[in-house]
């Protein structure tokens, strides 16, 4: 059990890692390593949760983990467009707000047990919307594709109203409510 809970913990980390290396990356003006750490990074995404459920390995740490470097992809996916200026600026304001308000909606339910806190399908589903959106986005940038670039900002947009209705159904168990 204990080799078990390690694999999707380490997925875990190595998405926070590779956030962070995405966001250094930016920093030093190679969006094309950005691009592609950030994709590497958001496959883990997937693979941690299906590990962790195909391996019995379920655990508060991980259900704790998770959420926050899931955080930190979408903060560095949010530099990565900002500094490569290839998505507009009021999307990413929108974006980083939904994301600061999911913060403080989550740490206000510290007094739940992390296994408790859950995944909704919505949070998901804008994450994916997003990093995908992102991968668009910079792929039009480097291409110098208004098309793409167009679509990555369709895509980025249609994170919003996901990322809201999770945002919404964090608040609601928060609040006591289903």
């Amino acid at each position: 059990m204990r080799a078990a809970v390690l694999v999707p913990n380490a997925l875990t980390l190595a998405r926070a890692v590779g956030a962070i290396a995405a966001w250094r990356a930016a920093r030093r003006g190679n969006l094309r390593r950005a691009n592609t750490l950030l994709g590497l990074s958001a496959t883990t995404d997937v693979l941690d949760g299906y590990a962790a459920r195909r391996l019995g390995a379920v655990t508060a740490t991980g259900a704790a983990l998770d959420p926050t470097a899931d955080r930190a992809l979408i903060a560095a996916a949010i530099y990565v467009l900002a500094k490569s200026k290839s998505c507009s600026r009021n999307l990413l304001g929108l974006i980083a707000l939904r994301e600061a308000t999911l913060v403080v909606v989550v740490l206000g339910t510290v007094d739940t047990p992390p296994t408790r806190r859950g995944v909704t399908t919505s949070g998901k589903l804008a994450t994916t919307l997003a990093l995908s959106g992102t991968a668009v986005c910079l792929q039009g940038r480097l291409r110098g594709s208004a098309r793409l670039h167009r679509i990555g900002n369709v895509v980025l947009g249609a994170s919003l109203p996901f990322g809201y209705l999770s945002l919404a159904s964090h608040a609601n168990r928060r609040l006591g409510r289903r």
